[in-house]
Protein backbone atom coordinates (compact mmCIF):
# COMPACT_ATOMS: atom_id res chain seq x y z
CA UNK A 1 0.00 0.00 0.00
CA UNK A 2 1.23 3.65 -0.45
CA UNK A 3 2.14 5.87 1.79
CA UNK A 4 0.25 8.62 -0.17
CA UNK A 5 -2.68 7.57 -2.25
CA UNK A 6 -4.07 9.30 -5.18
CA UNK A 7 -6.42 11.03 -3.02
CA UNK A 8 -4.03 12.39 -0.48
CA UNK A 9 -1.54 13.64 -2.84
CA UNK A 10 -4.60 15.59 -4.80
CA UNK A 11 -5.97 17.17 -1.52
CA UNK A 12 -1.85 17.99 -0.83
CA UNK A 13 -1.39 19.85 -3.63
CA UNK A 14 -4.70 21.74 -4.15
CA UNK A 15 -3.98 22.59 -0.52
CA UNK A 16 -0.19 23.71 -1.54
CA UNK A 17 -1.85 25.54 -4.89
CA UNK A 18 0.76 23.24 -6.60
CA UNK A 19 0.51 22.50 -9.70
CA UNK A 20 2.49 19.42 -10.63
CA UNK A 21 2.55 17.85 -14.29
CA UNK A 22 1.78 14.73 -13.90
CA UNK A 23 4.70 12.67 -15.44
CA UNK A 24 6.32 14.21 -11.73
CA UNK A 25 3.64 12.64 -9.88
CA UNK A 26 4.77 9.39 -9.31
CA UNK A 27 8.85 10.84 -8.16
CA UNK A 28 6.67 13.26 -5.89
CA UNK A 29 4.59 10.41 -4.53
CA UNK A 30 8.04 8.61 -3.72
CA UNK A 31 9.91 12.14 -2.21
CA UNK A 32 6.98 12.39 0.18
CA UNK A 33 6.72 8.53 1.10
CA UNK A 34 10.58 8.51 2.20
CA UNK A 35 9.82 11.79 3.90
CA UNK A 36 6.91 9.55 6.08
CA UNK A 37 9.08 7.02 6.63
CA UNK A 38 11.98 9.06 7.80
CA UNK A 39 9.51 11.15 10.35
CA UNK A 40 8.01 7.48 11.57
CA UNK A 41 12.19 6.61 12.14
CA UNK A 42 12.51 9.79 14.01
CA UNK A 43 8.72 9.39 15.94
CA UNK A 44 10.04 5.25 17.53
CA UNK A 45 13.33 7.10 18.72
CA UNK A 46 14.34 6.37 22.21
CA UNK A 47 14.35 9.60 23.81
CA UNK A 48 13.29 8.48 27.17
CA UNK A 49 16.96 8.98 28.71
CA UNK A 50 17.99 12.01 26.63
CA UNK A 51 18.10 15.52 28.73
CA UNK A 52 16.15 18.26 27.61
CA UNK A 53 17.63 20.56 24.80
CA UNK A 54 18.98 24.04 25.64
CA UNK A 55 16.14 25.93 24.87
CA UNK A 56 13.76 24.24 27.74
CA UNK A 57 15.92 24.54 30.77
CA UNK A 58 16.49 27.16 32.78
CA UNK A 59 19.85 28.23 31.56
CA UNK A 60 18.31 29.44 28.62
CA UNK A 61 18.39 33.30 27.57
CA UNK A 62 15.50 35.56 26.42
CA UNK A 63 15.01 38.72 25.53
CA UNK A 64 13.57 40.78 27.79
CA UNK A 65 10.17 41.57 26.87
CA UNK A 66 10.31 45.55 27.00
CA UNK A 67 8.00 47.93 24.75
CA UNK A 68 9.81 49.78 22.00
CA UNK A 69 9.39 52.53 20.30
CA UNK A 70 7.45 51.97 16.56
CA UNK A 71 8.77 52.45 13.44
CA UNK A 72 6.82 55.46 11.80
CA UNK A 73 4.17 54.63 9.56
CA UNK A 74 5.41 57.15 6.86
CA UNK A 75 8.84 55.52 6.88
CA UNK A 76 7.41 52.09 7.19
CA UNK A 77 5.37 52.18 3.90
CA UNK A 78 8.27 54.38 2.20
CA UNK A 79 10.11 50.95 1.65
CA UNK A 80 7.21 48.71 0.38
CA UNK A 81 7.01 48.20 -3.50
CA UNK A 82 3.26 49.51 -3.34
CA UNK A 83 0.98 50.94 -0.29
CA UNK A 84 -2.58 52.57 -0.43
CA UNK A 85 -4.71 54.49 2.29
CA UNK A 86 -1.60 54.15 4.59
CA UNK A 87 -1.57 50.24 4.33
CA UNK A 88 0.80 47.66 2.63
CA UNK A 89 -0.71 46.34 -0.85
CA UNK A 90 0.60 42.39 -1.42
CA UNK A 91 -0.30 40.37 -4.14
CA UNK A 92 -2.12 37.16 -2.98
CA UNK A 93 -0.20 35.11 -1.72
CA UNK A 94 -2.00 32.16 -3.39
CA UNK A 95 -2.39 33.66 -6.51
CA UNK A 96 -5.94 33.82 -6.15
CA UNK A 97 -8.32 35.89 -5.32
CA UNK A 98 -9.15 39.95 -6.51
CA UNK A 99 -5.46 41.73 -7.38
CA UNK A 100 -4.84 44.82 -6.76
Amino acid sequence: MDAIDDATLERMLALAAVAVPADEREALRRDLGRVLSSIAAIADAPVDDLPPTYGVTTGARARSDEPAENLDRAEALAGAPQSADGHFVMPSAMGRGKES
